[in-house]
């Protein structure tokens, strides 16, 4: 990778489940063991949108854009 190197500093997950917006948060660039349970359990066409990305570049904290995420539980089909 010739780009230039980063590092997660914190971000946001916001989640919809029956109707109810949920947001949770975590410091550094893995999810807190809340949110991989929150993820687990969420139903097949669920939404996650990670929010408020911080991260830093040769010196300069940045924030990205937002990701949104949808789940889908099909079985992995193989070609």
């Amino acid at each position: 990778f010739d780009g230039p190197e980063y590092r997660i500093i914190s971000f946001e997950m916001t989640l919809v489940k029956n109707g109810a917006i949920d947001t949770l948060r975590t410091n550094g660039h893995r999810m807190s063991y809340e949110m991989r349970d929150r993820v687990d359990n969420m139903p097949d066409g669920g939404v996650l949108q990670f929010d408020n990305i911080k991260y830093l570049t040769e010196g300069d904290t940045l924030i990205a854009p937002p990701l949104r995420v949808f789940l889908r539980r099909d079985s992995i089909k193989k070609f």
